[in-house]
Parts: C-alpha cells; sequence; structure tokens
C-alpha cells in the first residue's frame, strides 16, 4: 500500500470522526430536551419541543449510520494489513471472519458455549512457523451471581510437521477456573506434575502420555510460560501430535488490531505503534512455543536430572 492511499484513507477516517461528533452532538441535544427540558417547562409547550427531541434523535441516528463498520475497515487496511505483511510471510488475512464454531469446539480447551463469535482471521508465517489465528468470543452460561461467564481473547493453531507429542494439554489455573475444560480431555488423559513447584501453582497438565508431558516442558519452555500467564488474564495450551494450540484470555480488556474509539484523531505514527505491538506479542508466542521440543523420546522424569532434550 502506498502512502497516498494511506493519507487518502485518513482524510476519510478524519470525516468520519467529524459525522459522528455531530451525529453525538444531536442524540445528547435530543436527549437533554426529551428528558431534561420538557419536564421542566408548561405541558402547553411539550409537544413543539417533544417533536424537536425526537428529531434531533433521529438526525444523530441517521449521521451515525454505518459509520462504526466504515472506519473499522478503513482502520484494518489502513495500519493493521500493511504492517502484519511487513512483519510476517505468506499472509492471508481476513479482519471480518474467524475460527467456525465447529473449529473452536474442535480445539478441546473450551467447556460448550451457549453463543460463539469469532474475527480478526491471520494466517501466516513467522521465522518459518505456519501459525493461523483469531480473536475468539465464547458466552457460557450464567454464573452464581447471574451475570455471563466469557471467554474473550485469541487462539492461535500452529502447525509442526516434525512434532510428535501425544495429546497434552497445559492449562494455567486461573484459565480453568473461569473457562472449565471439555471433560473428554481428563477422562482421556492422566494428570501431571512438574518438579517446579511455583509452575505447579500456576498451571494444571493433563497428558494421554505423562513421560510425554515431562519431555516436552524443559526448564526453559516452563520458564517462558510463566511469563506469558504473567502477561495474559489465563492461557491454555493443546499439544496434540504436530499440532499445538494456544489460547490466551484477555477478559476483554485488550482486543488486538483494534483502533480508538470513532471520536478520537487518529495520528498515523502512533497507530501503527500500537499495531506493532500487538504483531511483538504474537512474535514472543510464536517464539516461546518454537521452544518446545520437537520430538518426544521415552524418558521418566527422574532421567531428566540425566539426560535434558537439546
Amino acid at each position: 500500500m502506498n502512502s497516498s492511499s494511506s493519507e487518502d484513507r485518513m482524510k476519510k477516517m478524519e470525516s468520519i470522526r467529524s459525522r459522528a461528533t455531530i451525529a453525538a452532538i444531536l442524540l445528547g441535544s435530543g436527549v437533554i430536551i426529551l428528558f431534561c427540558i420538557i419536564p421542566l417547562v408548561h405541558p402547553h409547550n411539550t409537544t413543539t419541543l417533544g417533536i424537536l427531541g425526537f428529531c434531533l434523535i433521529i438526525a444523530g441516528i441517521f449521521f451515525c449510520s454505518g459509520l462504526v463498520g466504515e472506519n473499522k475497515k478503513l482502520y484494518k487496511e489502513t495500519f493493521v494489513e500493511e504492517t502484519i505483511k511487513k512483519n510476517f510471510d505468506d499472509v492471508f488475512y481476513a479482519w471480518k471472519t474467524g475460527f467456525s464454531k465447529d473449529d473452536i469446539i474442535d480445539f478441546k480447551l473450551f467447556r460448550n458455549g451457549l453463543k460463539y463469535k469469532s474475527e480478526d482471521y491471520l494466517k501466516a508465517t513467522h521465522k518459518g512457523i505456519d501459525f493461523e489465528m483469531s480473536d475468539i468470543m465464547i458466552v457460557y452460561d450464567t454464573s452464581k451471581d447471574g451475570k455471563f461467564d466469557t471467554f474473550q481473547g485469541r487462539v492461535m493453531v500452529f502447525g509442526f510437521p516434525d512434532k510428535t507429542i501425544e495429546p497434552t494439554r497445559i492449562i494455567s489455573k486461573s484459565f480453568y477456573s473461569r473457562n472449565g475444560i471439555n471433560d473428554g480431555i481428563v477422562k482421556n488423559s492422566e494428570k501431571a506434575e512438574m518438579e517446579n513447584a511455583a509452575f505447579n501453582n500456576a498451571f494444571l497438565v493433563y497428558s494421554a502420555n505423562p513421560h510425554d508431558s515431562f519431555y516436552l516442558l524443559t526448564p526453559h519452555f516452563m520458564e517462558r510460560l510463566m511469563v506469558l500467564n504473567e502477561k495474559y488474564d489465563s492461557i491454555a495450551l493443546c499439544f496434540e501430535y504436530n499440532k499445538v494450540i494456544v489460547a490466551f484470555n484477555e477478559n476483554g480488556k485488550h482486543n488486538a488490531f483494534d483502533g480508538s474509539m470513532i471520536n478520537e484523531k487518529l495520528r498515523y505514527s502512533e497507530e501503527i505503534a500500537k499495531v506493532q505491538s500487538d504483531i511483538d506479542d504474537l512474535k514472543y508466542i510464536i517464539e516461546t512455543i518454537s521452544f518446545a521440543p520437537r520430538k518426544v523420546s521415552p524418558v521418566t522424569p527422574t532421567d531428566l536430572n540425566a539426560k535434558q532434550p537439546a
């Protein structure tokens, strides 16, 4: 994308911001007339004011119509897509779409939800590692306080043709308490504990072959997972033969690749820096997963003291 097209889109976003400001003024004025001024005036004067208030609200809605979607499209094209292509190879980016409900269920990291939503789909390569990712929201049943429990975060899927690790789940305890896991995972797996007490306090490990988990979770790899667990609200990983799935629950605190509010003035360099920061986080996650051993050999926990995997 050349600079002139970026400048054109920036001008369009500035125009949208101006229209949004006008819409907010119209809506606000209509609400003030209907709910603040009318109750204070003589009943004979309320008809005209009521009509004026409704007209202002309708005008505000008219000005707002389509602005959010148009602004989001321009933001993705101007800041996100351009920056992604500068950082990754073989990029396919479709911000309107994401993983399907069936995909999410097949990840086997979440209990069944009432509603699924996914967007910001990205498929690319980083340093020879293929991955795909998407933002995901899962709405579960209501909790004891009557509110809906949700997963709001990101899922990344990695393909490692040379990785041969039997199904192993590494789930932070905060992730488990919030999202649970599919009961079938526990039934078909054994719980394993590492020799690292701090890691055991933070994570649950279930594996179809506990020996694999001891080989997989080297001290270096556990250390990097602990860093990720500090950074995000909660995390979960699924290693299954040549595929690795990583879920990060950000609890709605941050939505990667999304811009500021529509009424905020954008500065090109600042927005590019925000997107680059999100991409740098992705790179750290990708490089963390790449530290996992590629193949598993038949070792036992006691063998680890004598031999560590390369």
